[in-house]
């Protein structure tokens, strides 16, 4: 980048993108549904049917078409776009289990939740391999980003302890640059330091 080196980790990097990008849909009340040529049915508890309940407009607002067939049991006929060979089922668990788990966080609201949930899920993996382009779309997705220097998990409004690697993994150059000439120097003060003992030992 212009203003030095950076290391970014692309699937924090992702995940903070897709973050972003399912809020403002939620805010803007319409996101994209790609429809599934067959619904998929699964089962809740009745405890969890009943907050699957509440959030299911939040979901339909990422781009969720779910449909209650009966008590306790749900059809899944349309899932958000990007989210191509993940488990529709296993998606809208894992988002109900993080509702479940943040209801005993007031700070942590159900957009949120349902924000990272799925962000964590659709973000590429750990080690992808990126072509140059994709690298520069990735990084100027990021910094178009309004946190791009703070990962959106753990406390909502997140300290600087969670920044990747530094404000999103980024180095700066004269710092990494300090740090070598440090090195040079303390090796080279070792070096004349065992040299002048071995004089010293000569002419004892």
């Amino acid at each position: 980048i212009s203003s030095g080196l950076a290391l970014i980790d692309q699937h924090k990097a992702h995940m903070r993108i897709l973050y972003e990008r399912y809020i403002k849909q939620q805010q803007a009340h319409k996101a994209p549904s790609q429809q599934m040529l067959f619904p998929e049915p699964f089962t809740t508890s009745p405890s969890e049917g009943i907050v699957l309940e509440q959030i299911m407009p939040q979901l339909k607002e990422v781009g969720f078409d779910i449909t209650t067939t009966a008590p306790n049991t749900y059809e899944i006929s349309g899932t958000p776009v990007g989210t191509e060979g993940l488990s529709p089922t296993a998606l809208v668990t894992s988002i109900l289990t993080d509702a479940i788990a943040g209801q005993a966080d007031a700070a942590a609201t159900i957009g949120h939740i349902i924000a990272l949930a799925l962000a964590r899920k659709v973000a590429m993996p750990v080690g992808q391999y990126l072509t140059t382009t994709e690298m520069s779309e990735l990084i100027g997705q990021l910094f178009s980003c309004e946190s791009p220097a703070i990962t959106p998990d753990n406390d909502y409004y997140q300290s600087r302890k969670n920044v990747l690697d530094a404000p999103l993994g980024v180095s700066n150059r004269q710092n990494a640059q300090y740090t070598l000439q440090n090195k040079s120097k303390s090796r080279y003060k070792s070096y004349f330091s065992r040299k002048k003992l071995r004089q010293t030992h000569k002419y004892t």
